[in-house]
């Protein structure tokens, strides 16, 4: 079923794609690069099996500026994880939609839902863009409303139980009250994609684009640390973006660096060229290579400054990336390599904030301890502290920050003091369970840990540390119930993997045992000093047998 527009919605659309993919070799010189939406996807032949929608519709008045709303569709009636491979986006129960295209990501985290609490109408304002990165979404898919039925690139990608579909839209006023309210229709696959796939973003958010100056440049580069294959990109940029570019440059050899390769070139940015572009041949990338992202802004005089942020009005110059790998460890790499990228942007960004600007500071504090670097840390949670000492989340930023330098007092001040301030901080009440046990206090430690996970059942660092004080007090069966849960939410985790493994051959189950032990070991060689020893008991233990 196709879903209808608005003349005035087909208008915009014909505006953005006859400057866009109309003419996709002006826009695209590299050969072989192909957008999603000619390739007219639709649904299977049969009922969806999953429908879900938002709990409300949001009002959308007859006239107005263009305005950016995210909407939470919580994802219901799934026992375990499954893999989709189809969906359908309808974004409003009335014919005439408003709605000129949407981003749909995944968030397996709490943050979606704190702030379309946050804000009093159904959904809240702009895109999503939190404090934290520790737990970002995920982009899956871009609808448009001449291609309401999307695959993911590159085609299957993993719902989590208890996660959120987040429906970004952009929304332009058609002339009548109308409303939006999204509703997914999902086709899930028969059996788990053979491909292992990373969603790599690229951006650069420390970018301030002054007025009167036509060439705002700004880059961002990402260095593949496993043979890699590119399968897709997706662009975004906003009114003030005008070049998106990507080159790849091989390893550097002895005979210097090799001449760079452009890979994906838009030239003059339109919104019509929002979306996903497949590489009819996935591009090869060997470890070492190098990916360059450059785009160009514009901002005519008289303008204000502008900035990279998650409002309509903020720039959001950005390419999302579909990479694959041969093998599961390499993943693994990849996905931690993703990772600290992903920090290293937020950190960019938060840094060219106001100094005097609190939710930056405690931003920083946070980054920086994921980052592994805790006296910087502490220096942006003393500055959060010292610009307003009744905050809850600037004494648990600090109070974490003391943690990862091992100092155990100052840490308990901050942190019991974030709690006194809002007993529903789970970030303190972890980090409280880690100082506790450093002191040898289990109970308090335990108590710690169980609050931390009550407030956010989602977070695997919270569930691992209370199942590894389950298994200490020999209540292993709900250890395991909970390091199951963990690796069904994440199978990448090392921590919760090797204490299942100990589970199993506890149990006497040591087939079980050693193939988890395995799969720990290949995901986190560190640990091979301890896991390795455990091996060979379980395998001499299966040759008596």
């Amino acid at each position: 079923m196709r879903i209808p527009i608005s003349f005035f919605s087909f208008l915009v659309f014909c505006a953005g794609w006859c400057r866009g993919a109309g003419d996709v070799s002006r826009y695209l010189p590299t050969p072989g690069l192909r957008p999603l939406s000619t390739e007219a996807a639709t649904a299977p032949d049969r009922p969806a099996d999953l429908i879900l929608a938002a709990p409300e519709p949001f009002p959308v008045p007859a006239d107005g500026p263009e305005l950016v709303r995210t909407f939470v569709v919580p994802v219901e009636k799934l026992a375990q994880a499954v893999h989709v491979e189809t969906l359908r986006l309808t974004p409003s129960d009335e014919a005439g939609s408003p709605v000129t295209h949407a981003m749909i990501r995944l968030d397996a985290s709490l943050e979606s839902r704190k702030a379309d609490a946050a804000d009093p109408g159904p959904g809240f304002a702009n895109h999503p863009h939190y404090s934290g990165v520790r737990r970002p979404t995920s982009l899956v898919a871009a609808w448009t409303p001449w291609a309401p039925v999307v695959t993911s690139a590159p085609g299957v990608w993993r719902l989590l139980p208890d996660s959120d579909l987040v429906v970004t839209c952009t929304i332009k006023p058609t002339g009548k009250k109308t409303s939006v309210r999204p509703q997914i229709s999902l086709w899930l696959a028969a059996r788990p994609p053979a491909t292992h796939v990373v969603t790599l973003r690229m951006a650069n958010e420390a970018i301030v684009i002054q007025p009167g100056i036509e060439d705002t440049s700004a880059r961002d580069t990402f260095i593949l640390p496993v043979a890699s294959k590119l399968l897709a990109v997706y662009p975004d940029g906003n009114h003030w973006t005008k070049t998106i570019r990507l080159d790849l440059t091989g390893p550097r050899t002895e005979a210097g660096e090799p001449e760079a390769e452009r890979l994906f070139d838009i030239a003059d940015w339109a919104s019509g060229l929002q979306e996903w572009y497949r590489f009819e041949k996935p591009v090869d990338i060997p470890p070492g290579g190098k990916l360059d992202l450059q785009i160009r802004y514009a901002n005519a005089e008289g303008n204000r400054p502008v900035r990279w942020g998650p409002r309509a009005d903020d720039e959001r110059g950005e390419l999302y990336l579909i990479l694959a790998t041969e093998t599961e460890p390499e993943l693994y790499d990849l996905l931690k390599m993703a990772s600290v990228h992903q920090l290293a942007l937020a950190i960019e960004g938060a840094e060219a904030k106001d100094a005097d600007d609190l939710p930056g500071h405690v931003q920083l504090a946070r980054l920086y301890c994921d980052l592994g670097q805790p006296a910087t840390a502490v220096a942006h949670g003393l500055k959060a502290v010292s610009l307003n000492p009744e905050s809850a989340e600037a004494h648990a930023a600090l109070g974490s920050a003391y943690v990862s330098q091992n100092r155990d007092f100052a840490a308990q001040e901050h942190l019991e003091k974030a709690v006194q301030l809002n007993p529903d901080q789970a970030d303190a009440h972890y980090n409280l369970g880690n100082v506790f046990l450093r002191y040898g206090v289990i109970e308090k430690a335990f108590t710690a840990y169980e609050n931390a996970a009550r407030l956010d059942p989602r977070d695997i660092r919270y569930a691992n540390n209370l199942g590894h004080l389950l298994m200490q007090k020999d209540e292993n069966d709900k250890a395991e119930v909970i390091f199951t849960r963990v690796i069904a939410r994440n199978p990448f985790h090392a921590p919760s993997t090797a204490n299942l493994a100990r589970l199993k051959e506890l149990k006497g189950d040591k087939a079980a045992a050693l193939q988890l032990y395995r799969r720990a070991v290949t995901l986190a060689p560190a640990m091979s000093p301890t896991l390795l020893p455990l091996i060979a008991r379980a395998e001499k233990e299966l040759e008596k047998k």
